[in-house]
Formats: structure tokens, C-alpha cells, sequence
């Protein structure tokens, strides 16, 4: 990415609502279609529960903390916001379609390549659920010719696999209700996973084969890439916070203190913790006690042994070749807990690495970034968003419509 410091571009905003954080990411679009990124500002989630709005007043003030921040540092307005959405209300679909085309030439047409997509659109069925992508995997033509595209390929049967992704529908009118709300623009929606791998995964790594797992504080998303392209994705609505809920539940404490003593006393093993090693436990206006280290391990083990499970069952069913093992990418604040790692490279036989690429580390600090930097990245990469000349006229409808919103929030 780069930026050739004019001021002919646009201002646009990847908005990450994560379980635990909101992050938003303001970066500027040149006329060339590149990013340049100009700020990030971040805030604690509030108004969401078990992926899916509570409270909608506090989750558009969180949102709108999380932008202004941003804004403050980069001294501009987003014009437009791409935002993620995430959670068990996602579910994908594989389909396929067949078409036989009537084309003289004897050549596949892009008409005809809209038409087999169209067919194998109509085959997508989820009641009350809008689809999210819809992403072709692959092509065949005449039953033996594979294709990523197949225009001006010889043959007249036509037929494509495709992955359509689906979001309950009242949570995406929620979320575009509380961006809204914030006084923002929505210029697209995309899926978290689609939107991280975007950063965490290189080109070569989409394209040999990579499973990407977000240990998330509310879900467990896992995410297939092979040739480019997402094969397919599981979500667990179970995450980090379970195992603070578990410590919470055992030892009689209150949230903060468990996920305190997750922090600097945990880990996702307890082999080789000493069993006289003990640790010191507040309870609220109680005195503080002892119990020994080794106990809040195998609480903490014994979800990560559940978690481990799940996670096998669902990449079990993306049915990965024996002979084309991908290689596991980590990121989440799941994956921080000490062990957690370890745990997950010795429980499958994939090569396997967790931080940011050598190509991304110069423009973000974290991997908590990755989701608003991501969507950004795929939007403009699909041409979902685009350079658009800021005018005058559409930075005070902006103006006036934050200054209507901050009114509102006065009364």
C-alpha cells in the first residue's frame, strides 16, 4: 500500500465488532484504488451478548467511541464503513449449478457463466437468512475440464461448486441499525474470517492450502483457503470467555478475578505444574485465599480438551486431502493463554505458526487489528469500495448528521 500524499482521495472505515473490542481502522483511497492507513482507535464491546445485539443504545455509543478516536487522529470523516459480522448467526452452504450453453461458437460465455451461477444460487436455502458471499470454487466444463474461469473454454455443459456464506437476517439489520446509528455510512458487510485471512494469510498460503483459526473471547471461527479461495468455514459460538466463565463458576469469583487469574496464573496444560505451587484468590469483600495453581489448570484444561474436540470435528468436515496438508494459522486472544499453542500444534498434524506475515508487520501493531484492516483490503480488492473525490457538499450532510446524533444522545 502506499500514498502519494494528495488530497484527491477518500476517506473509508473498516469497523471490527469483536465480542470484546471494537476496533476501527480509517484509511484514505487514492485514485489509484490503494490504502494508506491514517489511524486506529479501539473501545470495549458493550450492547453485545453471545455474539448478537443486547442493547442496542450501548453498542452504537461503543461504536461511536471506537470512530471518534480514530477520527481525532487522523483529523477526517469516513465516507463510507465496511463492517464485519460474526458469530453462530453465520452458517455456509456448499451448492452447485449446471447449465448447458447454446452458444454457436462453441466457447462458454460470461453469459453463460451468470447463468450457472444464478442456478446454483437458487439452490441456497436458509429461512430468514440473506447470503453474505456467494464464492464459485471451482468450474468444469464437459465433465472433465476444471476451471477457475471458464469463459472462451470449448465445450456446452457447464457446471460450477460454489460456497455460499448466510447471515441471520435480523442480526445483519441490527448491525447496519447500530452503524447507522453512529452517524456512519454502510458501504459493505463482510465475514470476519474472510476479512483476517485477508492479513494473517499470504498469497501462497491461500493458494497450497491454510486453515485459519480465530480463538476468539465468544466464538471459535475456523476458515479453509485452497487455490485462492474459501473453501469452506465452521463457527463454534464458544470461546476464550467460557473458560474465564468456568474459572468464575469453580472458585466462587467474580468475572475480572477469574480472568485475572486466567491471565497470570493460567495455561491450557497442567502438566508440569508443581502441585505444592499455590496462588492467591480475591473474592469480593472476602479475605483473600490460596488454592493451588495447579486446580485452576485443570479447570482450564479441561475446556481446552472440549474446544480441542469440537475443533477437530469441524475441520474433519472441510475434508482436506491427506496429501495436501495446509498449513494452521492462529490468531485470537484465545491463542495468547500460555500453552494454548502447544496444545493446539500437538492435537494436529499440520505445520503451524501464529503472528503476522513479514509483509504486514511495518503497517499494524497487533493481530487485534486484522479484522478492520481486512476488510478494507477485500473491499477494495472486489471493488466493493472505490476512490470517490470528497466534496464539500457530502462533508456537511456528514457534519450535520453526527451533530443531529450527538443532539439526540443529549436528550
Amino acid at each position: 500500500m502506499t500514498h502519494n500524499g494528495s488530497h484527491n482521495s477518500s476517506l473509508v472505515l473498516g469497523l471490527d465488532i469483536g465480542h470484546t473490542q471494537i476496533c476501527a481502522t480509517l484509511a484514505e483511497i487514492d485514485s489509484r484504488n490503494q490504502i494508506n492507513i491514517h489511524s486506529v482507535g479501539t473501545s470495549v464491546t458493550a450492547g453485545m451478548q453471545r455474539g448478537k445485539v443486547a442493547d442496542m443504545e450501548q453498542l452504537v455509543k461503543s461504536i461511536r467511541r471506537a470512530v471518534s478516536r480514530a477520527e481525532r487522529e487522523s483529523h477526517g470523516a469516513a465516507l463510507q464503513t465496511i463492517v464485519n459480522v460474526t458469530g453462530q448467526c453465520i452458517s455456509a452452504q456448499s451448492c452447485e449449478g449446471v447449465y448447458k450453453s447454446m452458444e454457436a461458437s462453441g466457447q462458454i460465455s460470461s453469459d453463460d457463466k451468470l447463468k450457472v451461477l444464478k442456478k446454483a444460487r437458487l439452490l441456497v436455502q436458509k429461512p430468514q437468512a440473506k447470503i453474505l458471499h456467494f464464492l464459485p470454487i471451482h468450474y468444469r466444463v464437459d465433465e472433465n475440464v476444471y476451471t477457475r474461469d471458464p469463459v472462451g473454454v470449448f465445450g456446452k455443459l457447464l457446471e460450477v461448486q460454489a460456497l455460499a456464506v448466510l447471515c441471520e437476517e435480523n442480526h445483519l439489520t441490527e448491525i447496519i441499525q447500530a452503524v447507522q446509528g453512529a452517524g456512519l455510512e454502510v458501504g459493505g458487510i463482510g465475514l470476519n474470517v474472510l476479512a483476517t485471512a485477508e492479513v494473517l494469510l499470504t498469497k501462497e498460503e491461500r493458494q497450497s492450502g491454510a486453515v485459519l483459526v480465530d480463538f476468539g473471547g465468544g466464538n471459535l471461527q475456523m476458515a479453509y483457503f485452497k487455490e485462492g479461495v474459501l473453501q469452506n468455514c465452521r463457527i463454534v459460538p464458544v470461546g476464550a470467555e467460557q473458560i474465564t466463565r468456568d474459572i468464575a463458576y469453580c472458585l466462587k469469583v467474580d468475572l475480572p478475578e477469574a480472568e485475572r487469574l486466567k491471565v497470570v496464573f493460567g495455561s491450557a496444560s497442567a502438566v508440569g505444574i508443581a502441585e505444592s505451587e499455590r496462588v492467591e484468590v480475591m473474592a469480593g469483600a472476602e479475605e483473600p485465599r490460596e488454592i493451588f495453581r495447579r486446580y485452576l489448570c485443570l479447570i482450564i484444561e479441561a475446556r481446552v480438551d472440549e474446544l480441542l474436540k469440537k475443533m477437530q470435528q469441524e475441520i474433519s468436515e472441510f475434508k482436506i486431502p491427506d496429501t495436501e496438508p495446509p498449513v494452521l494459522v492462529l490468531t485470537g486472544g484465545g491463542v495468547l493463554l500460555k500453552g494454548m499453542s502447544e496444545r493446539i500444534r500437538a492435537t494436529f498434524p499440520y505445520p503451524c505458526r501464529e503472528g503476522l506475515p513479514d509483509n504486514v508487520q511495518p503497517l499494524i501493531e497487533t493481530q487485534a487489528y486484522a479484522p478492520s484492516l481486512g476488510l478494507l483490503l477485500y473491499a477494495t480488492r472486489h471493488n466493493i469500495i472505490r476512490y470517490q473525490p470528497r466534496t464539500s457538499t457530502h462533508e456537511i450532510e456528514k457534519f450535520m448528521l453526527k451533530a443531529r446524533t450527538l443532539i439526540k444522545d443529549m436528550f
